[in-house]
């Protein structure tokens, strides 16, 4: 349930965004985000699969901790 709600939920903020007009660019990119994707290792098997998966947890934790001062 939750992979399957991680995989809908771009598609749903895709749609939301599409609805209002809005049309992302490159300045939209977060350096956070970005500094951290540029770590990943490429042509290195599991080993770049490991560095995704770490980095998208990372990102993720960060997300919930900025929600949780929000509410």
């Amino acid at each position: 349930a939750v992979a399957r709600d991680e995989i809908e939920h771009p598609v749903r903020v895709t749609k939301l965004i599409d609805r209002r007009g809005v049309r992302l660019t490159k300045r939209h990119r977060n350096p956070y985000t970005w500094t951290l994707c540029s770590l990943v290792r490429t042509g290195q098997g599991n080993h770049g699969l490991a560095d995704r998966l770490m980095v998208s947890a990372l990102i993720k934790a960060r997300s919930c901790e900025r929600f949780g001062l929000l509410a």
